[in-house]
């Protein structure tokens, strides 16, 4: 099936607000809906949306069907494996083979379809990425009250394979798929305000509440060349980045300490930055919070 054709062009991206790591209080209103106040402009590739549930897919190898059930047990659906998912990780647990763990991501459309990726072959999975339904995901795989969650820092497209490191060390998120197309920011902002009986109202509306009416501003920002950030970005943030940027192009990770000696600032204000530019996706943490890695270089 072409994906790319038949789900037109809304796609995915998204962010939660802190690190569960830093922030106490109960877990499932931690993993709720992201902020849109974070955003400092509409960038092309973040659209809000939060994570819902970790679901366990049990696989029926007699009718070929699998039973998802959430956290909870509380409720099951039965799908059979030619079903879609609007988004779907697989993950890998190393020295393991692949789990059939999906997380379940909720863009606020009001649709939820399922899908299992674990069996999607490596030729279907580029022809994915070529289409760019593909998505790159930056976060951390989490151990919470008993539950393994999916802190999601940022989605965005893929631009190549995807292999993401986690701090502990524990799991990989390789891959996850998005299939519903990819819009930019500009088409989102025209989207929000059409008419509620319009096929595309759902996912724009959605966008339009939870980035603009948040303070986000209502046009895009202008973007620097070839940095992928606005031309607008606060000068320390800025520098920032840009120390993390250099470590990562040397495939080394940038260290809090050493990022506030180079730039000359505390170690509390570089960690206030960095907190900001995990939220927006601009880098994420890799052995620990204290050393980080650029999201694209």
């Amino acid at each position: 099936m072409d994906y790319s054709n038949t789900y037109g062009a809304y796609g995915g991206g998204g962010f939660l607000p802190e690190s569960p790591a830093r922030t106490g209080g109960n877990a499932s209103t931690r993993f709720g809906v992201g902020s849109g106040s974070s955003l400092r402009d509409q960038r092309r590739s973040l659209l809000p949306v939060r994570v819902a549930d970790l679901v366990h897919a049990v696989h029926d190898p007699v009718t070929n069907t699998f039973v998802l059930r959430d956290e909870n047990e509380h409720q099951s659906i039965t799908i059979s494996e030619g079903s879609i998912v609007k988004v779907v990780a697989y993950v890998e647990e190393l020295r393991e083979q692949p789990l059939d763990l999906l997380w379940l991501l909720d863009d606020r459309s009001g649709e939820m379809i399922w899908a299992r990726m674990a069996s999607t072959s490596s030729s279907s999975l580029a022809a994915l990425e070529q289409s760019g339904i593909l998505v790159r995901v930056f976060g951390q795989l989490l151990e919470v009250d008993g539950r393994r969650v999916l802190n999601v820092r940022a989605i965005r497209k893929a631009d190549g394979e995807v292999e993401l490191r986690y701090h502990e060390n524990l799991c990989q998120l390789s891959k996850l798929q998005l299939i519903r197309g990819y819009p930019t920011a500009g088409n989102a902002l025209a989207g929000a305000s059409s008419s509620p009986a319009s096929p595309k109202a759902g996912p724009s509306k959605a966008v339009h509440r939870s980035s603009l009416g948040a303070g986000a501003p209502t046009e895009m920002a202008q973007q620097a060349p070839g940095l992928e950030i606005p031309a607008a970005f606060p000068p320390e943030h800025f520098k920032v980045l840009k120390c993390i940027r250099e470590e990562t192009a040397r495939n080394r990770d940038a260290m809090l300490t050493d990022i506030a000696q180079r730039i000359a600032l505390s170690t509390t204000k570089v960690r206030g930055i960095c907190d900001a530019l995990q939220n927006e996706g601009h880098i994420y943490c890799t052995l620990d919070d204290d050393t980080f890695r650029a999201s694209s270089s």
